[in-house]
């Protein structure tokens, strides 16, 4: 018999207790969870809630597409706030790779 429940679920975490509340309920089924850490946004506390995770700043999808996938993860989910202030305030900051910008470049308004 085959289980639905993945072997590794993908967390892209945001800030606030949401993110620890999923890590925690997915834990509790026996899975493990691979945590993209939003640097400015996430709580440091969570890397002790999750099996694996890896810091980036928000435009690194590139970055996070590859943690993800060298997890493991088949499934993502998104948990917790980003504020937007961090993605318009600081054009560096966001570190926008090339297929961020392109994603970004498409999406228009």
């Amino acid at each position: 018999m085959t289980s639905d429940v993945p072997k590794t679920v993908g967390l892209i975490a945001g800030n606030g207790r949401l993110p620890f509340a999923f890590a925690e309920a997915a834990r509790a089924r026996g899975v493990s969870v691979a945590a993209v850490a939003i640097r400015q946004e996430t709580d440091p506390a969570l890397e002790g809630q999750v099996d694996r995770a890896g810091w980036f700043h928000v435009g690194e999808l590139s970055g996070m597409i590859a943690f993800l996938k060298a997890a493991g993860c088949n499934d993502v989910v998104m948990a917790g706030q980003i504020q937007i202030r961090h993605v318009f305030e600081d054009w560096e900051k966001l570190a926008v790779d090339p297929l961020a910008l392109d994603l970004l470049t498409r999406m228009g308004d």
